[in-house]
């Protein structure tokens, strides 16, 4: 992951409800993109957060290895666009979050043990 541009601030430590904005722009592998923007307020007993992202592109290849365990097969090839819109009030959290999967091919993490992803009923929840 290379981070191209990142900017945080300003931070009030005499106001603790202050907002202060955030930006971060980077890049995963030769085609993955990743922005996210907003405002939290860090110094707030309370979680308050605004968060807009966006990841395009990320290879599927890359995250497999970290997933694999979890779902029992590993990604070959794909790729993986999301769009997610956030806010936290107060500790409350409510938002949207969308999944975009792209030229998936999957295979059993373990080939010995020959798991068939057909016979398979559900994506675990909580991958």
């Amino acid at each position: 992951m290379i981070i191209s541009e990142a900017t945080f601030g300003p931070i009030d430590t005499h106001d603790p409800s202050q907002k202060s904005s955030f930006h971060v722009i980077g890049q995963q592998g030769e085609y993955g993109k990743l922005q996210y923007q907003g405002y939290v307020t860090p110094l707030s007993k309370r979680l308050n957060l605004d968060l807009d992202g966006s990841v395009k592109e990320l290879s599927l290849l890359d995250v497999s290895p970290y997933i694999k365990d979890a779902l029992g097969f590993e990604f070959k090839t794909g790729q993986l666009d999301t769009v997610q819109k956030v806010q936290v009030k107060d500790d409350h959290l409510s938002g949207s979050l969308q999944f975009k999967l792209r030229g998936i091919k999957m295979a059993s993490a373990d080939e010995s043990a020959g798991v068939n992803l057909v016979q398979q009923t559900a994506i675990p929840l909580n991958m």
